[in-house]
C-alpha cells in the first residue's frame, strides 16, 4: 500500500476549499443563492460557477497536459475546454456561456478529461450556482484495466478551537487501526483548512489532531466504498477541538 501526501495546486491552498463531497448528485432545488449575487434576468450576469481538482495517474503522480472538456450535461450544444498546469491542477470557471435560463440554482457540468495514452475520464457533477465543484479524476494507461484494492480520497475540512477561530499551529496525522504502519501528516493552513491525498488506503482511518494549549482529538472515520476506480473520493471532515 502506497501513501502520497497531496500536491493540490497553491490557488486552491489560497481559498478554493473544497466543500463538497464525494456524490455527484444534481444540486437541490431550495439551493440558497449567494447573498450579494444577482441571478435574476440573464443567468451570464456576473456567474462564478466554477470546477477544480487535480488528475493524477493510477499511482498517484498528478498529471500535467491532460484536455478537459466541460459542457452543459442538459444542454450539451457548447463546450469549454481547460488543461492541466504542471502541479496536474485545474481551474474551469467561466461557463457562462454554458448556462441556460433553467439554471438559475444550478447546473450538471459533464467533464471528459482525456491524454494519449491513457482511458479517457468521463464524469458528471451538479453544482450550485456561483459555487466550486471539486473533481480529481484518475487516468489509466491505455490497455490496462483500472482497479484498486483500496480507496483514493482526498480528505479536507477545517479544525477550530472551542471558541470556533482556527487551530493555529495545529498538526493533523491520518493513520488507521488495522495498518499500524501508516502515518500521513496533513498540512494545516493558518486558516485552519487542511487537504491530504490518500492513495490506495483502508477504508477505516483514525485522525489524530493536536494543537498548542488544546486537548488532542482522536476519532475513527470511514470512507466510503471505492465506486469508481477513476475517480478520488472527496470528504470533508471538520473538527471542533474540546466539543466533546
Amino acid at each position: 500500500m502506497s501513501i502520497r501526501t497531496n500536491r493540490l495546486a497553491s490557488a486552491l491552498r489560497a481559498g478554493l476549499c473544497l466543500v463538497i463531497g464525494a456524490a455527484l448528485a444534481a444540486p437541490p432545488a431550495n439551493a440558497q443563492r449567494n447573498e450579494g449575487v444577482d441571478i435574476t434576468g440573464d443567468v451570464s450576469d456576473r456567474d462564478n460557477t466554477r470546477v477544480a481538482g487535480t488528475v493524477y495517474d493510477h499511482e498517484g503522480t498528478p498529471m500535467t497536459n491532460v484536455n478537459i472538456w466541460v459542457v452543459n450535461h442538459d444542454a450539451p450544444a457548447n463546450r469549454q475546454r481547460t488543461r492541466t498546469r504542471k502541479t496536474g491542477a485545474y481551474l474551469a470557471r467561466n461557463l457562462a456561456p454554458l448556462l441556460e435560463e433553467f439554471n438559475l440554482e444550478g447546473i450538471n457540468l459533464r467533464l471528459t478529461f482525456e491524454k494519449d495514452g491513457y482511458r479517457s475520464v468521463e464524469t458528471t457533477i451538479g453544482v450550485a450556482r456561483n459555487a466550486l465543484g471539486a473533481v480529481h479524476p484518475i487516468l489509466w494507461p491505455q490497455g490496462q484495466d483500472p482497479g484498486a484494492e483500496g480507496i483514493y480520497a482526498v480528505l479536507t475540512g477545517r479544525i477550530t478551537t472551542p471558541d470556533g477561530k482556527p487551530a493555529r499551529g495545529a498538526t493533523l496525522e491520518v493513520g488507521a487501526p488495522e495498518s499500524p504502519e501508516m502515518s500521513v501528516e496533513a498540512e494545516v493552513a493558518k486558516d485552519g483548512t487542511y487537504e491530504v491525498l490518500l492513495w490506495d488506503a483502508p477504508r477505516i482511518l483514525r485522525l489524530d489532531v493536536e494543537a498548542p494549549g488544546e486537548e488532542a482529538f482522536s476519532q475513527e472515520i470511514s470512507l466510503s466504498e471505492q465506486e469508481r476506480p477513476d475517480l478520488v473520493q472527496v470528504a470533508t471532515y471538520d473538527i471542533a477541538l474540546g466539543g466533546g
